[in-house]
């Protein structure tokens, strides 16, 4: 869903949220804050409606942007390239929230990035859904 505005002096404000349309067992939402200094704070809260293990959450982190993992809720984390990526060692259960946290720090030169990412894991079979929430950081 994208919204947006334009002021009188002809600047344009953009927002965009990612939604999950269906059902599914897991599911990932993303918010996004901003910090001082142009510094990205993002929050991603996975959530569970069955048993899945093998959790894994797989971030977009945009191009020159250098990040900092500050909760990695219980993960093994690493960046790779572009990808920031976690992984739960521990199944997740039905009606169990889990949230990582990360500080994104600007490139200069850019103007509002977009974010993207994907939660997967098994239940029955493999499940893998885009993560919805704040997809634009607003600088």
């Amino acid at each position: 869903v994208s919204l947006q505005v334009i002021d009188t002096s002809g600047r344009l404000m953009e927002q965009r949220k990612g939604i999950l349309i269906g059902e599914s067992p897991l599911y990932a939402v993303r918010e996004v804050a901003d910090e001082e200094g142009g510094v990205t704070l993002v929050r991603v809260t996975v959530s569970a409606r069955a048993a899945i293990r093998a959790v894994g959450l797989e971030e977009t982190i945009p191009r020159g942007w250098q990040v900092e993992v500050v909760d990695a809720g219980n993960t093994i984390s690493k960046k790779e390239g572009e990808y920031l990526h976690f992984l739960w060692m521990n199944p997740i259960e039905p009606g169990e929230m889990w949230t990582i946290t990360y500080r994104l720090y600007p490139s200069y030169g850019v103007g509002s990035p977009t974010l993207a990412g994907s939660i997967s894991g098994y239940a029955e079979t493999r499940i893998k859904v885009p993560v919805c929430g704040d997809l634009i950081i607003l600088r």
